[in-house]
């Protein structure tokens, strides 16, 4: 936990560094905090991705697939993010580049929260329904 938080932390401070710059190149100071914040952000989707494929590991059944799914919906999540802090470095500059970056942001977290509430809604109902002997393992 202390990894991740710490992680968490440093990540979202250098990539502010780097987001609050109107740099359009790769090698320019926004490029640089990126950087920087992606070596925190690879540390946290790793831990990630190993706490949950340990998680789908331990279950069964629809639950493992739901778990798995949960890997997935991760990966493709935290993926949008990059994608969307590098959209300058790829000449969406100006008013473009910045409804971009909001709309990118936006959607992704929209995904992240929705996806994770209706996925852990179904790890949970679908593991109530095995322990009240409703469902075979």
């Amino acid at each position: 936990m202390t990894i991740l938080v710490v992680s968490a932390v440093l990540m979202l401070l250098t990539g502010y560094f780097g987001e609050i710059r109107d740099d359009t190149s790769l090698l320019s100071m926004r490029g640089f905090w990126g950087t920087v914040s992606s070596v925190f952000f690879v540390i946290i989707l790793w831990q990630l991705i190993q706490e949950i494929w340990g998680a789908a590991q331990r279950e069964s059944g629809q639950v493992r697939i739901l778990v798995r799914n949960i890997l997935l919906l991760t990966v493709f999540v935290w993926g949008f993010y990059p994608i969307v802090y590098m959209a300058p470095f790829y000449g969406l500059g100006g008013a473009n580049g910045q409804v971009f970056l909001q709309v990118g942001y936006s959607l992704a977290d929209i995904i992240a929260k929705a996806g994770y509430g209706l996925m852990i809604y179904a790890i949970a109902r679908e593991k109530t329904l095995r322990d009240q002997g409703e469902i075979a393992e």
